[in-house]
């Protein structure tokens, strides 16, 4: 069940980050979006940046599994280009953030 929330979690926030800028939204967002209360979001996550490393852990895994399997170098190519343009509007959405160190 604790996998299936944060993946829910990373799912609201990435349907979020494709309708307005990360700076612009709140836990409260997400976790209504999900339909999980405020503790449950803590428990898994410190804060939206916590989530956002998540995310970024699981989707490279996922992203270096899948171009693995590809079985030409072209197809890899092909891959990890479809893949970096599908997430431009998320990165768009994040890089220009307050949470940067």
């Amino acid at each position: 069940m604790s996998n299936i929330t944060k993946i829910a979690m990373a799912q609201s926030l990435k349907r979020m980050l494709l309708i307005k800028d990360l700076d612009k939204i709140t836990i409260s967002d997400i976790t209504n979006d999900c339909g999980i209360n405020r503790q449950t979001f803590y428990y898994h996550f410190q804060d939206i940046p916590d989530l956002i490393c998540y995310m970024m852990e699981q989707g490279s895994k996922e992203l270096l599994e899948n171009c693995l399997a590809q079985p030409t170098l072209e197809d890899k190519i092909r891959y990890l280009l479809s893949v970096a343009l599908n997430a431009r509007p998320l990165i768009q959405r994040t890089i220009p953030s307050s949470y940067q160190s």
